[in-house]
Formats: C-alpha cells, structure tokens, sequence
C-alpha cells in the first residue's frame, strides 16, 4: 500500500487515528479511552526521532490485521519496527516487532500507553505483578513525583463516569509514571524500568518484541464532564519576554515595537562571563522601561562574583531579580553582589524537578519553565498540554506555600537540556534546524497555546509569566535580519496576544472553561465585557454572535499578525439579528459586548464553544 500520513480506523470497540507509529485518540465517540498506544524510540538524550519512513497496510477482508510499519534513524544506526492489531467486537491486541539496524544506543525502545488524566484521575485500578501478586489502589488526582506503579503485568481500571476495561502486558517489565509533571496531561505505561542503567545498547540485529491485550469491561454511566466545570477568577499576571546570549535585540524597529507592547520585564539568561550579554540586556530593558530579571543556570559563585565585578553599578542597580537555579553557594555570592535583587529560587527545567525535590531553601520567589512538547511535537499534544496545566500549577503553589511564583520561560520546544542546563540548540533536523526551534512559532497555534495559558495563569494566581523569547526563530517578534536593519519585523500571532494582554497586567480575568478538544473563553478587563474565544479543535468554526457585538479576530496577512474587526454587512437588518463570524483553526476572536446582550446569551454561546460545536 502506498505510504499514508495519517488514516481513521475502529480497533475493537474505539475509533481512532493511526500517525507515524501508533494509534492516537482511541475513542468512545465522546472522550478518549486512550491517548495513544505506540512503539515509542528514544535515542540516549531522550529525543524522540522521528521515523524516515512509514506506511499502513489496512486490513483486506473482515478478521485480518492492522500493520503500521516503518524505520526510525537512531544516531548513524536505526529501528526498523512493525506494529500489529488484532481487533474483536470488544478488545484489540497489539504486537511490536522491533530490530536493531546496527549497534543502537537507546533510553526507550517498545510500547508505550497514555491515558487521559481527565479520565483516569482518581480511577480504581487492581494490579497484577510478575510474581501474580495483587493490590488495588487510586490513581493519583495531585501529580505523583514518582512512578505511582511498577512492575505491571495486568492492569484493571474502573473510571470514575463507569468505563471499565482490563489490559494485559508481556514482553517485558512495564511502569507508570504521572506526564502531567512534564505538562502531559497523561498516565504513562512503558516498559524498561528508569531505575535500569540507560542508555543501553541493543545490538544489531538484536530484537524487541512486546504485547499488549485490552479488552472493554464496560462503557460509561455517566455524561462525559469538561475539563473545567466552573469559571475561575484572577488577575492577568505580569507578562515578560525572554532573551539569551547573542540574541538580545538592539534594533529601533523591534525595541520600538516590543516597547509599544509594555512588558512587564525582560528577562535574560546569562553565559558565560565573556558572552552573557548582560549590558545588552540592561541596554533593553531600560528602553523598554521594564525591569531587567536575569536567569543564571549552574552557576559558581565565583563566576556570580566575576559578573558582577565586570558589570557597571548602573547594571548591578538596574536588576530586579536574580534567579539562580542550581548552586546555593552561588545563590549566596548572588545576595552579597546583587543586593537590591529579589531572590529566586528553582528550576529551569519542567515542574517535576520541584515536584520530586521540593523548593529551595532559599529565594523569596519560586520559579520554573513551561515547555508543552517534552513527550511528543505534535499539533495535538501541544494542545492537550493545557490541560495538565492548572494541575501543575495547584502543585506549584502548594510547594512554593506563599512565595510568588514567576513561571516561564515559555517554549515550544525544550531550550535546555534537562541535565545540564546547556542550550539545546544542536541541530538536530535533516535541515539542520536547531532542537530548540519549532517552525509553529510564527503560527497561530502558538498564540492560542499562549492566551489559554495566559488565562490559566491568571485563574490560577500566578505572579508572573515569561512568554518566548523577544524576537527571531524562537521568538514573539519574527526579524529575518530585522535586527541589522535590513527588514522590518514581523509580528507573530502570539505578539499580537501578548500585545493585547500585557499592558492590562493585574486586571480581572474570569476563565470560563478549557476544552482542548473544543476551545476555551474567558473575560478580561473591567466590567467583564470582552470576551476571548479560542479555538482548540484545530478546525475551521463558525459561530453565531449577537446584534450588536464588535468581533475582533487575530488576522495574519503575509507574515503580518493584527487585530481586525470583523466586516459587518454595509445594509443592517432592521431589528439587528444575529450574524455569522468564521474562525481559522486556533484562530483568537474577542468579542466586546454591549450592555444589551444578557447573560444566558453570554453563556450558552460560551458554552457551545467550549464544547467545540460546529453552527450550521
């Protein structure tokens, strides 16, 4: 059969959608049952490569397999790998056939099983071990700094809306890990242990074979819920832009346009003492008329002395706040260096270094990153990243007690090594692109990722956030050579949201509800009379508005994004009606409401957005 991207196909009792080497979204009709089921390959820096070539072979006649087959470059060597399902009225089987092509050095090679959380949290699980021992337990509702199950044999689990199903594992010692730590909003069942050595080798023409057998127990009693049940109130944090050596921007046209979007900081993170770019940043942020926060990564105290001995007194005066992530001795030569900066203290890497550690000892503030495509880069998981997102939060509060929390910065992609704190920049694309740069950055996917987590920030009282980096590849403005003076920039989707919401920064905001498979709405501002509607579903929408409401849409015009009203007919009905305004996928509206439209009209139209009803 001819190579395909992406097909729909029932597997037992659940529909789902096969990309690259796995099944996604396996369904009931209503909610996922299950993420996904894959053959997951990890190369020895935990990247997930992702496979040269692919191709489905669908079943002829009724009774025969599903094939999904393909090969994965690890390093100069390779995965060739085969994954089979085997479907019946009420349960489906999965086999992985995985060779070495040469000597693979790996952390991850097999299957691997997510569950929503939304589904899962709180469900009733019984567990088999190897040895045929048995216990019974709760799935965690808070996130589980560790492995909440191991050594898993078989599996049985009664969701708390009635779904019931049993699964069956062999081929190897599988575990479970909470993915919400890393902004997954997943329970993760994969096979080789973490306390294993890794990464290990599996030599060339070595084997991997593995299975599973999952079966429906029972379907569910209840009506699916939302993600969120009930609007949530806050204040919009203070929002800032990031910048990092050699790419803080010095040009009129961007410093011009960054200064017109009133952030609320800038925040630098610092290299070494010959390249740090600290006065560059100092430079930045005092024509910006912001404060400057800078962001030090493993540092010595030594190097923290030698930076501030290297720094004038007008720079040294001019931070804010000092974050030093890593090192107490260094966190101490900072206080002694930088005494009018505020303390912090945490991570640059995911919520689960806090989650796992607890907070430092020292700091006044807490701190740590926000990137929603650790596991997976797909448009769909950055979306699904959103709702684990106020899970993280709650448990970042509850660990930081009464600290402030800044949370950023923000990135598509991871943009430091977990271990190391070192730039992940290294190419790692056929092209030759960095792993740190995601193409979507310019896209208005990225924007609406940026407003809901916004507006989660703000329900969830969060002080401040850090969206992506100022300007370039990885960044809110898109320069080309802007920053020689060559182009003027760009702005993306996501400088347009944070145009919008950074000079209301302590505002209200009330979160109406997240659906990452439908869209979110929320208000902000006073009187609560702008409305924000984004889409999540990744399709074209039309939705009905009131007479009398002025739509604003987020328009991208060659590269260019802006606020545009939405053109009204020149000859109005008279009485006004309702009218249709159309949405791109992930496409941002804002709707300012005049007194004359009530409530109810205000939440049934909420509401059908959120559930991601499509008007006629």
């Amino acid at each position: 059969m001819a190579r395909q991207r992406q097909c729909d196909v029932t597997i037992g009792p659940l529909r789902a959608s096969i990309a690259q080497a796995g099944l996604r979204n396996l369904s009931d009709g209503r909610h996922d049952v299950l993420r996904a089921v894959a053959i997951v390959i990890r190369d020895r820096a935990w990247r997930a490569p992702d496979p040269a070539q692919w191709r489905i072979d669908s079943p002829r006649a009724p009774g025969d397999a599903l094939t999904v087959a393909g090969r994965t470059p690890v390093g100069r060597s390779a995965i060739a790998w085969r994954m089979i399902v085997q479907s019946d009225v009420d349960s489906f089987k999965v086999t992985a056939h995985c060779t070495a092509l040469g000597d693979v050095w790996t952390n991850r090679v097999g299957l691997v099983i997510l569950l929503p959380v939304d589904r899962h949290a709180g469900a009733r699980c019984e567990v088999v071990h190897s040895n045929g021992h048995r216990h019974r337990i709760r799935l965690p509702t808070t996130i589980a700094p560790h492995q909440p199950l191991r050594d898993i044999a078989e599996l049985a689990v009664r969701c708390r809306d009635g779904t019931a199903w049993h699964l069956a594992l062999a081929g190897d010692t599988f575990e479970m890990e909470d993915q919400r730590n890393w902004l997954d909003a997943t329970f993760k069942l994969y096979t080789r242990p973490l306390s294993l050595p890794a990464p290990y080798r599996i030599r060339d023409g070595g084997t991997v074979e593995q299975t599973l057998s999952w079966r429906l127990l029972s379907p569910p009693i209840a009506p699916p819920t939302s993600s969120q049940r009930r609007p949530k109130v806050g204040l919009i944090p203070a929002l800032g832009v990031a910048t990092a050596p050699g790419r803080v921007p010095g040009a009129g046209a961007i410093t011009g346009m960054l200064r017109e979007s009133a952030p609320a900081f800038v925040l630098h993170r610092v290299g070494s003492s010959k390249g740090s770019c600290l006065a560059r940043a100092a430079k930045l942020a005092a024509h910006l008329r912001t404060e400057l926060r800078l962001e030090l990564i493993h540092p010595r105290a030594a190097f923290v002395k030698g930076l501030a001995s290297s720094s004038s007194p007008q720079v040294r005066t001019q931070v804010a706040s000092i974050a030093v992530l890593g090192g107490d001795r260094a966190a101490a030569a900072a206080s002694a260096r930088f005494p009018h900066a505020r303390q912090v203290g945490g991570t640059w890497a995911d919520f689960v270094q806090l989650n796992r550690h607890g907070a430092p000892g020292f700091g006044e503030r807490m701190s740590f990153t926000l990137c929603p495509t650790v596991h997976a880069r797909d448009d769909r998981t950055l979306i699904e990243a959103l709702a684990a997102t106020p899970d993280v939060f709650r448990s970042a509060t509850r660990i930081a007690m009464s600290r402030p929390i800044d949370v950023g910065p923000c990135s598509l992609f991871r943009r430091l090594v977990p271990g190391t704190g070192k730039p992940a920049v290294r190419p790692y694309a056929i092209d030759g692109t960095p792993f740190d740069v995601d193409p979507r950055q310019r896209l208005p996917i990225a924007a609406a990722w940026l407003a809901v987590t916004i507006a989660q920030a703000a329900a969830a009282g969060i002080a401040s956030l850090c969206a992506f980096e100022a300007v370039g590849a990885r960044g809110l403005l898109w320069s080309g050579l802007a920053d020689a003076g060559v182009s003027p920039p760009r702005r993306t989707p996501a400088f347009a949201v944070f145009e919008a919401l950074a000079p209301l920064r302590g505002s209200a905001l009330c979160l109406m509800g997240v659906n990452c498979q439908g869209g979110a709405v929320f208000f902000v501002g006073a009187g609560a009379r702008e409305l924000w509607m984004v889409d999540l579903s990744g399709r074209q929408r039309t939705m009905e508005v009131p007479a009398g409401v002025v739509v604003v849409r987020l328009a991208v015009t060659r590269g260019d994004a802006a606020w545009r009203e939405a053109r009204r007919p020149l000859k109005r009905p008279d009485p006004p009606r309702e009218s249709s305004i159309e949405l791109n996928a992930y496409g941002i509206a804002r709707l300012r409401l005049p007194a004359s439209v009530s409530a109810g009209a205000i939440n049934e139209m909420s509401s059908r957005w959120i559930a991601g009803e499509l008007n006629p």
